[in-house]
């Protein structure tokens, strides 16, 4: 009886289902880099909205620094996202110079 050839063989799915396991991993490492890389990049802007709230609260009140981060809230409209780790929710902080800074490992300052 002859032999058709109106499929796949074993070896054959087997092959694919190999490259198709390679290309999601790949997909799935790039995801989890994009990520970390967008939070990094959201924690800088958020720094970035608090230090010019600083630089608006010193113009406002004779280049005296804020004593604590609640009173940047009438400078920052976002304040409330702003004043945390876009990474993982910790809270910036107010160094002694007015510096903001975040606590998250990895975020350097």
């Amino acid at each position: 009886m002859p032999r058709t050839d109106d499929g796949f063989s074993l070896v054959e799915l087997l092959i694919v289902l190999a490259i198709m396991g390679v290309i999601v991993a790949i997909a799935i490492a790039s995801f989890t880099a994009n990520t970390s890389v967008a939070a990094r990049v959201a924690c800088l802007s958020n720094q970035r909205t608090l230090t010019q709230a600083v630089t608006q609260y010193q113009a406002a009140h004779d280049g005296r620094r804020p004593a604590v981060m609640d009173d940047l809230e009438p400078y920052a409209r976002t304040f409330a996202r702003a004043r945390r780790c876009a990474a993982d929710g910790r809270p910036l902080v107010l160094d002694e110079a007015g510096v903001v800074l975040c606590t998250h490992p990895g975020h350097d300052g």
